[in-house]
């Protein structure tokens, strides 16, 4: 067959090869003006009719509508039909689905499905991938989204149509504001829209899962939700327990202290990442981090550059620097600790694994003395840590599976010995009672939860594996770093009081605009912290301040007198001249004294309601 002619819609017979078939449904309807030659389908055999273009010579065969009409979207009214909530950063529609979407949560979910659907295991690469996709995708709320068709860059007449969502070839995807009892047919399209970045990971099946993912108010519900559709939680090949952490130099919060290592004869490996103790008066103050290179000295002498977020670098010694007790398998059960050995363990002649401990009592008591022998060599400051790990390293509640009588033994005599090293001194009572306070704590912690013991993670009374207990708690309340920004917030309003000089006939207002909006900034994520853990990284008081609005007392309230002070401050307007209109320079905006001084009250009124909350079990 050299030549085929098929019904075009408004041309008659057409050679084929000519003609365009409409392999897309939501381009139907859409497309009654399109001047191209289009395939006349007879609905009562259009399955048949695709069947048999399916088999015709590639020579013959009609060309794909899709590939030469575009869906974009409409762009005429888009600043105009934006979301009014999005214009002032306060969406909650936008934000939690946002948050979502770029969840980590969400990302081992994808990996289990695609395992579960296709038997298939998701690699390392895959799942980077699949992250730097998500990652990059922009959610803006829009009042209506509408596309049009065009071919080659031309509308098509009569094309255009309201939908519920459209994600741009930039990543920019624009959602329709629905109520949450309206959702389901925004979320379908949102879904049909992740996949379209995704590459098509998902068909039907993957797709319903995915929509019911999207529903979710937090990242937090996502992976409990995998179970009520027969999904196992997996992560494939990237089963790193990185995927469950949050950044450097976030806080560790309290609950989950019990599962740093205080052992300091432990080797450590570039990337690893590890708790980083730092000092903040009496409180116990733990970050992550993550070792990027020993720097110098040996064992418990070592120094290494880690990783502490935001770019930020910083030496650390050994007795600052703690492991992880961490899970490494895709059951998130076993808890897997470094096997590699250090050859400058104390009180051995050959190297010993860095875990392992005596197995009888006079082998403990030899190790007890020559660690406080090392210990001892120690400058004041890193001795007296040093000192405390050791009493926890030893102490028998740390050790709940035992053998109790002889971390019983090893304690006891590691007190002799203190006492003995320090000349029958009181200097150490302190950091004892302390470390024994702590070791009890971590004991209840394990009895409760469960916890690394015997090379495996243990359920505690509650019966929580540890993927439950750490994605809970790794985002839990963190009251002593909270109230540590709360006391900075109090610090930049007491600087900005100092900008308004009586005896300056020009004094520097802007600075007094500056010091507000730090305040109130540094204030408002505390309470981010004190409610949830981490605090986001933007500067907008609004975007904070409806964050927390749900989450502490009188939010409402709250949210209102920090919208009024976003009235009184700007935090680039106040900064820079390109943001001043008219040729003005931050100086000559911020000029009202009465202005200034109605900021300060607002700020002062703003903090004072977040420490009320800040501040609840500190009293």
């Amino acid at each position: 067959m050299s030549d085929l002619y098929l019904p075009s819609r408004k041309h008659g017979l057409k050679q084929s090869d000519t003609l365009y078939f409409n392999d897309a449904n939501h381009l139907k309807g859409r497309i009654s003006t399109c001047e191209l030659p289009i395939l006349h389908v007879f609905t009562e055999v259009e399955s048949i009719m695709r069947d048999v273009l399916e088999k015709l010579p590639k020579r013959l065969r009609p060309k794909a509508l899709s590939g030469r009409v575009k869906e974009v979207l409409s762009v005429s009214d888009t600043e105009q039909a934006k979301c009014p909530l999005s214009q002032h950063g306060c969406c909650d529609f936008e934000r939690q689905l946002e948050t979502v979407l770029q969840s980590k949560e969400l990302l081992i979910a994808l990996a289990s499905i695609v395992k579960h659907n296709d038997n298939k295991v998701v690699s390392e690469e895959e799942m980077q991938s699949m992250k730097n996709k998500l990652m990059h995708l922009e959610v803006t709320c829009m009042q209506s989204v509408h596309s049009v068709l065009q071919i080659d860059g031309t509308d098509i007449a009569d094309s255009a149509k309201q939908i519920p969502a459209f994600v741009t070839d930039k990543n920019q995807l624009y959602v329709t504001h629905t109520t949450e009892e309206n959702r389901i047919k925004t979320l379908t399209t949102v879904a049909k829209c992740a996949n379209h970045v995704l590459g098509n990971l998902f068909q039907d099946k993957g797709l319903l899962v995915l929509v019911a993912l999207l529903s979710v108010k937090s990242p937090l519900d996502i992976l409990p939700l995998l179970s009520e559709h027969d999904i196992e939680v997996g992560l494939g090949s990237y089963d790193s327990c990185d995927t469950y952490l949050p950044p450097p130099g976030s806080t560790i919060p309290r609950a989950i202290f019990h599962l740093i290592e205080q052992d300091m004869w432990m080797s450590f490996e570039e990337g690893e990442y590890i708790a980083l103790q730092r000092v903040d008066g009496d409180e116990e103050l733990y970050v992550y981090a993550r070792i990027v290179k020993r720097v110098r000295g040996k064992s418990i002498q070592a120094v290494y550059l880690v990783d502490v977020g935001s770019d930020t670098y910083v030496e650390a010694s050994v007795s600052d620097i703690h492991k992880i007790h961490l899970p490494k398998s895709q059951t998130c059960f076993e808890v897997v600790p470094s096997t590699k050995e250090e050859s400058n363990a104390p009180g051995t002649s050959h190297p010993r694994k860095a875990s392992s401990f005596p197995s009888n009592i006079e082998e403990a008591k030899k190790r007890v003395t020559a660690e406080l022998q090392e210990i001892w060599e120690l400058p004041e400051e890193q001795r007296k840590k040093a000192i405390r790990r050791l009493m926890l390293k030893w102490h028998p509640d740390k050790h709940p599976e035992g053998p109790s009588h002889t971390f019983n033994e090893a304690f006891k005599h590691l007190q002799r010995e203190m006492q003995r090293l320090a000349e029958g001194t009181s200097i150490y009572n302190d950091i004892i009672r302390r470390a024994r306070q702590r070791a009890s704590d971590d004991r209840q912690q394990f009895n409760t939860y469960g916890g690394y013991a015997g090379g495996s993670w243990r359920k505690g009374s509650e019966g929580t594996n540890w993927h439950a207990f750490f994605e809970r708690h790794s985002r839990a309340p963190d009251l002593p770093n909270a109230r540590r920004w709360l006391r900075q917030a109090y610090e930049d309003l007491r600087s900005g009081r100092h900008d308004i000089d009586p005896n300056d006939s020009e004094p520097s207002l802007e600075w007094v605009s500056v010091k507000c909006h730090q305040a109130a900034e540094k204030g408002l994520k505390a309470a981010q912290l004190a409610s949830q853990g981490y605090s986001s990284r933007t500067h907008s008081l609004i975007v904070l301040a409806c964050d927390v609005n749900n989450k502490i007392p009188n939010g409402s309230l709250l949210l209102e007198k920090v919208t009024r002070l976003s009235g009184l401050v700007d935090y680039f307007k106040s900064r820079y001249p390109d943001n001043c209109a008219f040729s003005k320079i931050p100086h000559e905006v911020y000029s009202s004294q009465d202005n200034a001084q109605t900021a300060l009250i607002a700020t002062k009124e703003i903090l004072d309601m977040i420490a009320s909350y800040v501040k609840r079990d500190s009293q």
